[in-house]
């Protein structure tokens, strides 16, 4: 009977007190517009930072001037690297990129040819933030081409 007391107690510890001291993850799915100038920016990235550093980064992938991001609840940092594709054909889809296989079936790619749109001041500085109070808010930035 006393053995099997201690062997209950000892998985209720053991089940127990990993759940209670870990910290809730709290986080929501976003989505939003990121344009230079009223331009949309071909691609980049977009990285959420939280503010007061209490809980983790997010970010997501921006292509066409929109971006999806997970993100932590709250005020956020919001940093941006993106460009634009030099040559585009009459839809706005990228020229110039080259996917080729040599001789030896080994796969090469080289990236269309763009340049930087946003300016350095939007990934090294802390330039611009938002809150996510609920994630369904609007999460559209226009930022300044200088």
């Amino acid at each position: 009977m006393k053995k099997n007391a201690i062997l209950i107690c000892s998985l209720l510890l053991f089940t127990i007190l990993p759940t209670g001291c870990a910290k809730k993850r709290t986080e929501v799915t976003i989505t939003g517009t990121v344009t230079v100038a009223g331009k949309p920016v071909d691609s980049g990235m977009i990285q959420f930072i939280p503010v007061n550093q209490d809980s983790f980064e997010g970010g997501g992938i921006i292509a066409n001037g929109k971006f999806t991001a997970t993100v932590p609840y709250g005020e956020l940092h919001v940093r941006f690297r993106g460009n634009e594709y030099l040559k585009k054909d009459a839809q706005g889809n990228p020229l110039g990129g080259k996917d080729e296989t040599d001789k030896d079936g080994m796969r090469s790619y080289t990236p269309p040819p763009t340049r930087q749109m946003i300016p350095d001041k939007y990934w090294f500085g802390n330039e611009a933030t938002t809150t996510v109070i609920t994630g369904k808010e609007e999460f559209n930035f226009d930022l300044e081409a200088k």
